[in-house]
């Protein structure tokens, strides 16, 4: 992975480093969003979405590997 360093783009909205999309993409992906962002607001949640739906093609593909076993293992929530 490369390091991305945080700048502000266009619209002033900071990015993510790399290692921080990874770790945001495993607690989505885990669905342990639910108790890190306990209290967050609905603008946080989105963005930390929308910014993990953009990241690398190799961590996509690791996320979607991940999704797959929390499936098949029984790992997530049921209701």
């Amino acid at each position: 992975m490369t390091r991305r360093t945080p700048s502000p783009p266009a619209d002033g909205v900071l990015r993510l480093p790399d290692g921080d999309l990874l770790l945001a993409g495993l607690a989505l992906h885990t669905q342990l969003d639910r108790l890190l962002l306990d209290g967050a607001s609905l603008p946080a949640r989105v963005h930390l979405r929308s910014e993990v739906a953009e990241a690398q093609p190799a961590l996509l593909d690791l996320f979607a590997d991940l999704d797959a076993v929390v499936g098949d293992t029984g790992l997530a929530h049921r209701p």
